[in-house]
Formats: structure tokens, C-alpha cells, sequence
């Protein structure tokens, strides 16, 4: 995942963050592997923030 789009994900990161983070994450949602990267990053516990993972949970 783009680690730069995952900090648009925090409450407290500036509009510019959230926008790059949404549009990442659309076109993430549209991708036909999203639900393997998603998996993938639950599965290992690559990400502790609870932002990412609600994310990768709608994506699954």
C-alpha cells in the first residue's frame, strides 16, 4: 500500500493527505487484487493503526 496515502488516513492530517488518501483508496477498492493486499496486510499484521485495518475490512 502507498504509506504516504495511509496518513491521509489519520482524523488529523490536512486536506491534502485526506484527498491523496480517498483517491488512493477508490482506486484501491476498484483494483481486482485489493482484497489480496488487504488480506495480505490483516493477515501479517502489517499495519497497528485501526484506521488502516477498518479500511482493508471494507475492502474484504
Amino acid at each position: 500500500m502507498d504509506e504516504q496515502a495511509l496518513l491521509g488516513l489519520n482524523p488529523n492530517a490536512d486536506s491534502d493527505f485526506r484527498q491523496r488518501a480517498l483517491a488512493y483508496f477508490e482506486q484501491l477498492k476498484i483494483s481486482p487484487d485489493a482484497w489480496q493486499v488487504c488480506a495480505e496486510a490483516l493477515a501479517q499484521r502489517t499495519y497497528s493503526d485501526d484506521h488502516v485495518k477498518f479500511f482493508c475490512f471494507q475492502v474484504l
